[in-house]
């Protein structure tokens, strides 16, 4: 889970594992912002592995942000989730959270269809959900079609990314994304 912590709120993205892994994030966003309330979790998409801990959130006010179509899928995992938690974001979308802004695109991916790629124009740094992958340890490997539609999307909005923060994996820069796309276009060959 990332977190962007701002003067009035917070915003994290994605809630992996289970309601327990969640708890403990909430405890280091409260060690980092003491007293600042989280009022969006932005779920990348809707796969189990990246909402299972949304219960610990929800219990405290937050509201989701997820793709177009994903309110669905929630509800669906997620039988006592109000309609009132659930926001679908169709369009580019800022989040402000008190002098740090947090800007939403949705994207139409091939991995999910509501998929959400969110950018913290202060820090540079882009999180993403299963666009791009790199392993914990050892070299960059070919990306899959995520990959390539991630790229995109930062040259198309002209984003100065510095960090690639993922779910699963370590996090990256364009650097490594350049280098995933490349071997994955040589491999084609």
């Amino acid at each position: 889970t990332g977190f962007v912590v701002g003067t009035n709120a917070v915003a994290i993205f994605d809630a992996p594992i289970s309601p327990a892994e969640a708890e403990q994030v909430r405890a280091v966003i409260e060690r980092t912002a003491p007293g600042r309330r989280i009022t969006h979790v932005v779920a990348s998409h809707t796969h189990r592995d990246h909402i299972a801990g949304l219960p610990a959130y929800l219990e405290s006010g937050a509201t989701v942000l997820t793709g177009k179509g994903g309110g669905i899928a929630l509800r669906r995992q997620f039988e006592n989730l109000p309609a009132t938690a659930i926001e679908e974001v169709s369009t580019l979308r800022t989040l402000d959270l008190g002098d740090t802004k947090v800007i939403l695109y949705p994207l139409a991916s091939s991995h999910a269809a509501e998929m959400l790629v969110s950018y913290a124009p202060a820090s540079r740094t882009l999180f993403q959900g299963d666009l791009f992958y790199l392993p914990e340890v050892g070299s960059t490997p070919a990306t899959f079609e995520g990959g390539e539609e991630l790229s995109r999307l930062i040259v198309a909005n002209h984003l100065d990314v510095i960090d690639i923060v993922g779910v699963h994996g370590r996090s990256g820069g364009p650097a490594e994304l350049a280098d995933a796309i490349r071997l994955r276009r040589t491999s084609y060959r």
